[in-house]
């Protein structure tokens, strides 16, 4: 494993263990999976769900913002996004 992959590892346990008190907003929560989806998949090629599954259709827009992104660098992303966050 890399520096990088560890690294990212540990962010990962960070934000599934931050206490209540300290979770994100959910604009920040669909950053932190955008950048998960797209470290570990890479590119969204699931189908849009439709608007009425707002959640849903939230989480792919995310997702589908990042795309292109390496997962290095989408690693390295939600890394300093942990680091700013915490």
């Amino acid at each position: 494993m890399t520096t990088i992959d560890n690294e990212f590892e540990k962010a990962v346990n960070m934000i599934k263990n931050a206490p209540t008190e300290n979770q994100p907003s959910n604009d920040v929560r669909l950053s932190f999976y955008a950048l998960y989806k797209q470290a570990t998949i890479g590119n969204n090629t699931e189908p849009a769900p439709t608007r009425i599954f707002f959640t849903k259709r939230a989480k792919w827009e995310a997702w589908n913002n990042v795309t292109n992104m390496t997962q290095h660098d989408a690693k390295k992303a939600y890394i300093k996004l942990t680091n700013l966050f915490l």
